[in-house]
């Protein structure tokens, strides 16, 4: 596209444009005035073929030369109303009547037209181009959320003092899973059954060995912390069969006993509780089997 150019020379062409239009309404009347004398017979005006113009094609329903008349004189209603148009246009960017402040108060209306955007460019982050919701970026709608931690099982002082008495007993013992289980023991001080597992586990799954039976007790302990009564009571009927002379054998049949009053099996209780002051008549546990038994007679 050529530059528009100064004001002034904007009003010379618009000017110009305008001459030469009304030269040609000029001509066109002329010729339509000396086309309707032909037609009439009162006149010896200008030939149609005489006219600079193209022949017209005329309607069926009217005479050739009438036909040529019409046209005419419409097309100088349409040069009539561009030169007016025209004029109008010429009028706005005339220098004459272009103020600054109208010049001015153009150009930030230009500038600020948005553009339109591309059909290849991508839309901003987080916009949806269908005019929705916004989607989250990829790399975040993939993130699932992460899951809260376990909470710490509720310890009674029974709990912590039995974890104290490992926690003496095992610190003195020249034993390579020493480390390995008083980690453990660190964790179930807190109730932090979830972060022992993975120590007793390991110890459980290795070779047999002195400590083998707390091992399996505090599994069975955390166990009934989760709220499985029945596996609980297995492992504790399991490590009694397995280590009946173990320091941890009278401890695993009072809690199990305590696990059957639970599980609303009072009868199996008071056997189990029966069994622990046989076997082991002398250990503290014997005593609080017998509070148990009367406990359960009343």
């Amino acid at each position: 596209m050529c530059d528009a150019g100064r004001p002034e020379d904007q009003g010379r062409a618009f000017q110009g444009i305008i001459d030469q239009q009304s030269r040609s309404i000029e001509e066109l009347k002329h010729a339509v005035e000396g086309l309707r004398t032909e037609v009439e017979g009162k006149g010896t005006g200008p030939r149609v073929s005489a006219l600079p113009a193209p022949p017209v094609e005329q309607p069926p329903a009217l005479p050739p030369a009438g036909g040529q008349v019409t046209k005419l004189e419409k097309r100088i209603h349409e040069l009539e109303q561009e030169k007016s148009r025209s004029k109008e246009i010429g009028m706005t960017v005339s220098p004459e009547s272009t103020s600054s402040a109208g010049t001015a108060a153009a150009a930030p209306t230009t500038a600020t037209t948005p553009a339109a955007p591309s059909a290849t460019q991508p839309p901003p982050a987080g916009e949806n181009p269908a005019g929705g919701a916004a989607e989250p970026p990829p790399h975040l709608a993939a993130v699932s959320p992460t899951p809260p931690p376990p909470q710490p099982v509720p310890i009674d002082e029974g709990w912590k003092r039995e974890v104290a008495q490992d926690q003496a007993v095992v610190s003195a013992m020249a034993v390579p899973e020493r480390p390995e289980y008083l980690g453990a023991l660190d964790s179930l001080a807190q109730g932090d059954c979830a972060t022992a597992a993975p120590r007793l586990g390991t110890l459980a799954a290795g070779p047999k060995s002195p400590l083998s039976d707390n091992v399996l007790y505090w599994q069975a302990r955390c166990a009934a912390a989760r709220g499985d009564l029945k596996g609980a009571e297995s492992e504790l009927e399991d490590l009694v069969t397995r280590y009946p002379r173990g320091d941890k054998a009278p401890a695993a049949l009072l809690e199990r006993g305590k696990l059957l009053i639970r599980s609303g099996d009072p009868s199996s209780a008071r056997t189990t509780f029966s069994r622990l002051i046989k076997e082991y008549p002398t250990t503290a546990e014997a005593g609080q089997a017998r509070l148990k038994i009367t406990e359960l007679e009343r």
